[in-house]
């Protein structure tokens, strides 16, 4: 066997984590992960990184733009969640897209409406209630009106298209008709 050379330490390689540890509050280190995260659509992982970035309370890190991925990955995590739970992460959800909506840029105003459209939604879908479904329908129609993009408008149609077939049948998620 061969020796290393006076002065140089052998290391063994070090296997890499399955996934990193939450980083300790750090702006926009923590930030970016959080963000890497959501990008690719690890919303759970999202979800725990923008969740110590909320407590840091660094209002520069964790801004409009911020709550908006916030909420995104919650109302997507509670989808996947006990049932038990999902009503109130719902609706945490909304509260934080709500927030988002003050982004004074209108492309991240339509994605918040967007995404509280579609948490709305799922808030339908987990307990029906007319509000729910008007609500989503609202915040769907208003991101299309800010920003034509063609999934906003895809949504918006698909809600109205739902929200005409409840009217005319009655039928509810789950089976259920109206009263």
């Amino acid at each position: 066997m061969v020796s290393p050379p006076q002065g140089s330490a052998v290391t063994e390689p070090q296997p890499a984590p399955a996934h990193t540890a939450i980083p300790q509050p750090s702006g926009p280190n923590l930030r970016g992960e959080a963000d890497a995260a959501f990008r690719v659509r690890d919303f759970k992982r999202a979800l725990e990184l923008y969740e110590v970035l909320a407590q840091a309370n660094d209002a520069h890190s964790y801004n409009d733009v911020a709550k908006s991925k916030h909420g995104a990955a919650l109302w997507r995590v509670a989808e996947l969640g006990p049932e038990a739970d999902r009503v109130a992460q719902i609706d945490h959800a909304i509260g934080l897209l709500t927030q988002a909506l003050s982004h004074r840029d209108p492309g991240y105003r339509a994605r918040s409406f967007y995404e509280r459209s579609k948490a709305w939604w799922h808030r339908w879908r987990t307990e029906p209630s007319d509000r729910a479904l008007q609500q989503a329908v609202a915040d769907a129609g208003e991101a299309a009106r800010i920003e034509g993009d063609p999934s906003f408008i895809n949504w918006y149609e698909r809600l109205t298209a739902e929200e005409e077939r409840l009217r005319t049948t009655g039928q509810r998620p789950g089976g259920s008709t109206s009263a």
